[in-house]
């Protein structure tokens, strides 16, 4: 009995994974393939493109227009490495956010400087203490009139 049961076991998982490679394959050839023929690796991993704003936007808990104030340093949060930025709200399209917030955005991309207009696309962190983070994969944008529209188009 004992042997059928770990075999019955090992057969449910070997089709587990199957079916999660399966699907993995499906949702990369599911979008366009890039220049070079293969799928975004970040696509396929996040399930929208990171390079479209419009995906983003509809991604987010909050999408806003927010000058920065300052840095505020670095720290993990949910085992990923954050910079941390303390910003102005001046347009909130998407969320509540208003005022002065604390974002996060992944280490390891160009630095916003201070005094410069964003497009914030975050999501809340568990922690209200913690703030937001900008979506996954998706650097901010500089604010202008292009992203400035894809704010305001931005699903509320």
């Amino acid at each position: 009995m004992r042997i059928t049961r770990v075999a019955a076991l090992s057969a449910v998982a070997a089709l587990t994974l199957a079916l999660a490679l399966a699907g993995g394959d499906w949702n990369g050839r599911r979008h366009p393939a890039g220049a070079d023929g293969r799928a975004d690796l970040a696509e396929s991993l996040t399930g929208y493109d990171p390079a479209d704003a419009g995906q983003v936007a509809a991604t987010a808990d909050d999408v806003f227009v927010a000058e920065v104030l300052e840095t505020a340093g670095r720290r993990i949060i949910d085992d990923v490495d954050w910079d941390l930025y303390r910003v102005r709200v001046a347009e909130s399209r998407k969320g509540d956010r208003a005022g002065t917030v604390r974002v996060a955005v992944e280490h390891g991309g160009p630095p916003l400087e201070s005094g410069a207009a964003y497009v914030f696309a975050t999501n809340r962190f568990p922690r209200p203490a913690d703030g937001n983070g900008q979506v996954a994969e998706a650097a901010p944008r500089p604010a202008g009139p292009g992203t400035s529209r894809t704010a305001r188009a931005a699903p509320p």
